[in-house]
């Protein structure tokens, strides 16, 4: 496959999916970058390694490094789930070669259980620079080590990216996750007036609570171009009619919306209160699609 690709340098797009391909090494991953550095006019790569656990370091440098030669690379997706050897230096070496000429980013590091905050503060040093960025998916997931600190410094990193239009950040899951850093997010997207999609999944994220669905509301409401959102907030025991309603609120006076998936599921959330949502999203002349789910709820 890597001689073939040698072969024939003129893709535009390629797309390769190793995922539980499990003898896969980093002698397998050096020679594909080694290909992948001919493919000049490659304008997208999409490349999955779900559960290929003996690559190490040098196989994903030489996968980054190939980056840095992919002038006209709009398009990257790559697939790093429940890979055990995600470091510091892999965030390293694919922060400094993301190509500036990037419009589409998606980065899944589902069930990396060796990411830390400190791999997101390296990370989003490369984010920094795509002033081109319109769609951006961070998949994450880890229940001990993923904490505020990790979303301030996502919040920092997205400051140049004012063209984005989608935004997906999965962040499941995170007993440390909270408020501070709900807030932090929200204040740092208020400025991104151009976003029409958003989707957004906290979780079981169990500590935060109607302080950061306000946080989030108010960042919605500066969104006059919303079109579409995705909030899944199951799990999230703390937050309650309060929140919710200052979500109704946001999400009254967007002319665009077409589609809202709310995912709830907490004790808080009583019937009056969620029949008040659904009623008042339900007259959206412009609204094709609501999905409504709250798992548990008084009702009463």
């Amino acid at each position: 496959m890597c001689q073939f690709l040698s072969k024939h340098s003129s893709f535009q797009k390629i797309r390769l999916n190793f995922s539980n391909c499990h003898q896969i090494t980093h002698k397998g991953m050096i020679v594909l970058g080694e290909s992948l550095k001919k493919q000049k006019s490659l304008e997208s790569l999409t490349l999955a390694f779900e559960s290929c656990s003996l690559i190490t370091d040098p196989g994903f440098a030489s996968i980054n490094e190939a980056l840095k030669e992919l002038k006209f690379l709009t398009n990257l997706r790559f697939n790093f789930s429940r890979s055990e050897q995600i470091s510091k230096k892999f965030c390293h070496s694919f922060s400094e070669n993301l190509p500036t000429s990037l419009k589409t980013v998606k980065l899944n590091l589902l069930h990396c259980l060796s990411l830390s905050d400190e791999h997101f503060s390296i990370l989003g040093e490369g984010f920094t620079k795509l002033n081109s960025l319109e769609n951006l998916t961070l998949l994450l997931y880890s229940e001990k080590q993923l904490s505020d600190d990790c979303l301030i410094h996502l919040a920092k990193s997205f400051k140049n990216c004012l063209s984005l239009k989608s935004l997906r950040l999965v962040f499941q899951g995170s007993a440390k996750v909270t408020d501070t850093g709900l807030k932090s997010l929200s204040e740092s997207l208020k400025k991104f007036c151009h976003l029409q999609n958003i989707d957004l999944d906290f979780s079981w994220c169990e500590n935060i609570t109607n302080e950061s669905l306000r946080s989030l509301s108010k960042f919605l409401e500066r969104l006059p171009l919303l079109n579409k959102i995705n909030l899944n907030l199951e799990g999230c025991a703390q937050i309650t009619n309060l929140g919710l309603s200052s979500l109704k609120e946001a999400l009254e006076d967007k002319p665009l919306l077409k589609e809202a998936n709310l995912l709830f599921m907490n004790s808080g959330v009583t019937s009056q209160v969620l029949k008040e949502v659904v009623n008042s999203l339900e007259e959206m002349n412009s609204l094709k699609k609501l999905n409504f789910s709250c798992s548990y709820f008084d009702d009463e």
